[in-house]
């Protein structure tokens, strides 16, 4: 998984894996409130696929902060052994919780 601060108070955790699967999911955590809030109601709140060794960084933009999430480990859900490496950026706009691909 990756951390990713976000307009100095929100911490994005976003993919990962564990011995039975990859991670699509993404949780946020305000430093401020305390509190975790896991992203499922916006139209297309989770990463773009499930994936994991990835690098994640929120950057400040105009008119909101957008997380870029470059490369990582993809596999197929049902056979964990059929693994491959992306190349490729995908950013979310974290005002509306979007995401755009470079593909």
């Amino acid at each position: 998984h990756t951390t990713s601060l976000v307009e100095a108070k929100f911490l994005l955790v976003m993919g990962g894996r564990d011995t039975a699967q990859y991670f699509d999911d993404i949780h946020v955590f305000d430093t401020e409130a305390l509190a975790w809030t896991q992203i499922r109601s916006h139209p297309n709140p989770t990463a773009p696929t499930r994936i994991c060794s990835h690098v994640a960084e929120g950057i400040q933009s105009v008119p909101s902060y957008m997380l870029f999430c470059f490369g990582g480990q993809t596999a197929n859900e049902k056979d964990r052994t059929a693994w491959s490496f992306r190349n490729r950026v995908d950013v979310l706009d974290c005002r509306t919780m979007t995401w755009m691909s470079s593909h």
